[in-house]
């Protein structure tokens, strides 16, 4: 989408993930009141220019006066026909509200409300999330989070805990995966090894099953005398790529990226990760048969193509090569 605003989720929630009791009362929350705290609201709020609050959010929010002083607040819903004086009423298009948003100043906006954060969080616009976890199991309720359809990785920024027994999580939306801040293991793994044996799957379930394609015994055997790269996440399996030496070159072939970790830099950690280890082999450059759709990617990472397009496993392939 267009250029946007920062996007930030503050929410309180319960040990059972619920946001609000099936009536949604929010009683159980005064329990960590009267502590002298308030949890870092306060210096949150101050950096907030605007919110987007739902339906029932609003329902509570406008029981109290002026609950966000000289914060732009706006409502979505489809079925009010108007809100409180100082808020604004919106039924259209998310992507679009942000834009304007950001085209008025707007630089840092606090989503809230299950149904609302949820939406945001499907579209990919949600950068950071703080989280306070009550002391309190509610055993039913209304849920923090709806339906978001897909996996969403998270980076801890910090996690502090207050006499009360309320602990706060702070998150940020992780874009790209950092070796460093991720803890991103890259190595070689030998032949046979039960870490070889995971990537062979993953491959299978990224390359070849697409295809209705699987490897044959024939290209196993092969790869006993090749290089077999890992990436891993904990103890996840999140990326391979092999690299078969060719003289002074290394042809970098069936790298695979899991799906969940695909388009956040894992895949350029490997493709480094590769280079690396052919400059220290003495190689002078890295080739690869790259598909029509991944040309983008090994363009991005400095490779080059050389030839026209071929036909290899029933798709269009391109010869690219970057020198090392």
């Amino acid at each position: 989408m267009k250029s946007r605003p920062r996007v930030s989720i503050y929410i309180a929630a319960s040990l059972d993930g619920y946001i609000a009791r099936e009536n949604h009362g929010l009683d159980w929350l005064d329990r960590v009141g009267g502590f002298d705290e308030d949890y870092g609201f306060q210096q949150f709020l101050s950096g907030v220019d605007g919110l987007i609050i739902g339906r029932k959010t609003y329902d509570i929010a406008s029981t109290v006066p002026d609950p966000y002083p000289g914060k732009r607040v706006v409502v979505l819903s489809n079925t009010l026909k108007s809100v409180a004086a100082g808020m604004e009423l919106y039924s259209g298009e998310l992507d679009d509200l942000l834009h304007r948003m950001q085209r008025q100043g707007i630089r840092h906006i606090w989503v809230d409300g299950g149904t609302t954060l949820s939406q945001f969080l499907a579209a990919g616009w949600v950068d950071a999330m703080t989280v306070s976890m009550i002391p309190v199991i509610l055993g039913s309720g209304l849920p923090l989070f709806s339906r978001v359809g897909k996996e969403i990785p998270c980076r801890l920024l910090s996690a502090q805990s207050y006499p009360s027994g309320l602990v706060q999580l702070q998150y940020e939306i992780i874009r790209r995966f950092s070796e460093a801040k991720d803890k991103i293991d890259l190595k070689i793994v030998s032949f046979g090894s039960d870490a070889y044996k995971k990537s062979v799957d993953l491959r299978e379930e990224i390359l070849r099953k697409p295809l209705g394609l699987r490897f044959t015994p024939q290209e196993w055997d092969l790869e006993k005398e090749h290089v077999h790269i890992v990436a891993y996440l904990g103890q996840e399996l999140c990326g391979c790529a092999v690299l078969a030496p060719s003289g002074d070159r290394f042809k970098m072939q069936r790298m695979s990226v899991k799906l969940s970790f695909q388009n956040k830099g894992i895949g350029s950690l490997i493709v480094s990760f590769c280079e690396k280890y052919a400059a220290g082999q003495g190689g002078k450059s890295v080739f690869c048969h790259a598909r029509e759709k991944a040309i983008p990617f090994y363009l991005k990472n400095g490779y080059l193509p050389e030839g026209r397009p071929f036909n290899e496993d029933g798709i269009s392939h391109l010869l690219m090569v970057k020198p090392i």
